[in-house]
């Protein structure tokens, strides 16, 4: 017999209770970190004005080029008493 002899399985009810409340606020925390995500690459994509990957006549070096360039690699030059091949 548990402690709370006048209410049996309340335990459980309110276990059940919390696991719901709790699995409601991670969806929403979730539901809103996707739509904040949506909204920054919506409005990128208006300042910017870079091509989104499904969209026709795009490629991966023009959404590089799109949206300000990036690092490029420049040629490794030899440092002093070195020889370059």
């Amino acid at each position: 017999m548990s402690s709370s002899g006048h209410l049996p399985r309340l335990d459980i009810f309110v276990f059940l209770v919390f696991v719901i409340v709790l699995v409601v606020f991670v969806l929403v925390f979730v539901l809103v970190v996707v739509v904040v995500f949506v909204r920054i690459v919506c409005e990128m994509n208006e300042r910017h004005g870079f091509a989104l990957a499904h969209q026709e006549g795009t490629s991966v070096g023009a959404l590089g080029l799109a949206t300000g360039g990036g690092y490029v690699d420049q040629k490794w030059r030899p440092h002093l008493g070195q020889t370059q091949n």
